[in-house]
């Protein structure tokens, strides 16, 4: 993705000391303009295009990950708390570890 993107490591990963960059959403790729929404280093959402093997190597790993919502991130950690949050966020289920009914 480095690669083939105008982006930063900074604007595609999760940074856990900034609230706001919380990593590449699947909602933040478009595929088919080549493009994705970045939070930029102007502290900006900003456009930033994608070149055609970046957009198919996305679309394979889009494939093979067959996220459960647009809000999956596109590089997802291996946090098993960050995990389980967004599955049972996914599957409508309270998200609240700590809340047994289900």
């Amino acid at each position: 993705m480095l690669a083939y993107s105008g982006a930063r490591g900074a604007e595609l990963f999760r940074d856990p000391q900034n609230d706001r960059r919380s990593g590449l959403r699947w909602r933040h790729v478009d595929l088919d303009e080549g493009t994705l929404r970045v939070y930029g280093k102007t502290q900006e959402w900003q456009r930033t295009p994608l070149l055609e093997p970046g957009v198919e190597r996305l679309r394979a790993h889009h494939r093979r990950q067959d996220p459960p919502s647009h809000e999956w991130p596109v590089f997802p950690t291996n946090h098993l708390p960050s995990l389980y949050r967004l599955v049972r966020a996914a599957d409508g289920v309270d998200a609240d570890p700590t809340n047994d009914t289900v």
